[in-house]
C-alpha cells in the first residue's frame, strides 16, 4: 500500500507539508510611532496656514492684475487720478527703502536732486542699450517711478529704476518703448521773415496786407532783440519742465503785440511773472496740468476744500523732501 506523502504520521512528516510564506507587517517601534505621529499633529497645525497661503497667493495675482490694469491706462488718467487710489494702486516691488519724511529740508533737498541725477543718468543710457521710451511711455515711466519713491519709500537707484522699467514692460509689453526709427522729412524752403526796415524800404498804403507786413516785421525785430530773454525761458521750461511750448504759445507770452506781458503790464525783470504766466497758461488750457508745482497743487486744493489740517500736513511733508517747489509729477501729486 503507498503511503500518502502528504500525511502527517509523526514529527517527521512535518517537513513534508507544503508551506505558504506570509508577510505579517512589522509593528511599529515606539520612536517610528511618535514621528508618525509628531507628522500628523505638524500637518493638522499647518492646515489652515496653508491654506492661508494659497488664499493669499490668489489674492497676489489677482491684485497684480489691478495693478496693471491701472498703470496701463492713459497718462493722462493717471496724472489726473486720486491720490488715495494711485497709492493703493502701487505695487510693493520689495525695493531698498529710504525714510525721506525722517530727512529735514536741507537732506531732503541733497537727496531730490541726486534723486535727479540718477533718473537722467538712467534715461540718458537706454538708447545705449537699444531701448527708445515713447513720449507717453517715458511720462508713465516717471509717474511710476515718483510713486515707487512717494507711496513705497523706494530709494532711487538704478536697481530701483531697472526694476520698474521691467515691471512697466511686463503689464505694457512693446507698448512702452520702440525701436528708434528715422523718417526723411520732405525739404522745405524756409522764407526769411522781413525785418522792419525791409518793410518801411517797401512802403506802406494802408492795406490790410501791408499793415499786417508792418506788425509782424514789428514784432519779428522785437523778439530778435529780447531772444536772449526768451531763449532762457524756454531753456528753463526744457530742463526744468522737461516741456517745450509751441512756437504759437511763447508769442502768445513775448510778442509785442497784445502779449500776456504787454497785457498784463508785467516786467520782463521779475522772475515772479514768468511764474505766473506759467500758470495762467496752464489755467487757460494751453499748458498741461503737469507745469504746476507741487505747492501750487495744495495751495489750490487748499482754496477749494479749506482743509488747513491735510494742507499744513502736505506742506511740511513737501518741505522735508525738498519737492515744495518742483514740478507736481517729481511729488506724485
Amino acid at each position: 500500500m503507498r503511503r500518502n506523502k502528504n500525511k502527517i504520521v509523526n514529527r517527521f512528516d512535518l517537513g513534508r507539508v507544503p508551506v505558504t510564506n506570509i508577510e505579517v507587517a512589522k509593528p511599529e517601534t515606539l520612536r517610528e510611532l511618535a514621528i508618525r505621529l509628531e507628522r500628523e499633529e505638524r500637518e493638522r497645525q499647518e492646515a489652515p496656514v496653508r491654506a492661508a497661503e494659497n488664499q493669499l497667493a490668489v489674492t497676489l495675482r489677482q491684485m497684480t492684475d489691478e495693478y496693471r490694469k491701472v498703470w496701463s491706462m492713459p497718462v493722462d488718467k493717471l496724472r489726473r487720478a486720486d491720490r488715495d487710489f494711485l497709492e493703493a494702486s502701487t505695487p510693493d516691488l520689495g525695493l531698498a527703502q529710504a525714510d525721506y519724511d525722517a530727512m529735514d529740508a536741507e537732506s531732503g533737498a541733497v537727496a531730490a536732486q541726486a534723486a535727479k541725477r540718477t533718473l537722467d543718468e538712467f534715461l540718458a543710457t537706454l538708447p545705449q542699450r537699444g531701448v527708445t521710451l515713447t513720449d507717453e511711455g517715458l511720462s508713465r515711466f516717471r509717474l511710476f517711478a515718483s510713486a515707487l519713491t512717494v507711496f513705497r519709500n523706494a530709494a532711487v537707484t538704478v536697481e530701483m529704476l531697472q526694476t520698474a522699467l521691467t515691471w512697466l514692460e511686463a503689464c505694457l509689453g512693446n507698448e512702452i518703448h520702440h525701436a528708434p526709427t528715422t523718417i526723411a522729412e520732405p525739404e522745405q524752403v524756409e522764407r526769411k521773415p522781413l525785418t522792419l526796415n525791409d518793410v518801411l524800404q517797401q512802403g506802406t498804403d494802408g492795406s490790410r496786407d501791408s499793415d499786417r507786413r508792418l506788425r509782424d516785421a514789428t514784432e519779428f525785430d522785437w523778439l530778435n532783440e529780447h531772444r536772449p530773454m526768451v531763449d532762457a525761458y524756454l531753456s528753463h521750461l526744457h530742463t526744468v519742465w522737461s516741456f517745450i511750448p509751441t512756437d504759437e504759445s511763447w508769442r502768445f507770452i513775448f510778442g509785442k503785440h497784445d502779449s500776456l506781458f504787454t497785457r498784463m503790464n508785467w516786467s520782463y525783470g521779475d522772475a515772479r511773472n514768468y511764474d505766473s504766466a506759467r500758470k495762467f497758461m496752464v489755467k487757460c488750457g494751453r499748458w498741461p496740468s503737469s507745469m504746476l508745482t507741487a505747492g501750487e497743487v495744495v495751495e489750490a486744493e487748499y482754496a477749494r476744500a479749506n482743509d488747513w489740517s491735510k494742507f499744513n500736513y502736505q506742506v511740511q511733508n513737501l518741505t522735508r523732501r525738498g519737492l515744495y517747489n518742483r514740478p507736481r509729477v517729481e511729488a506724485g501729486i
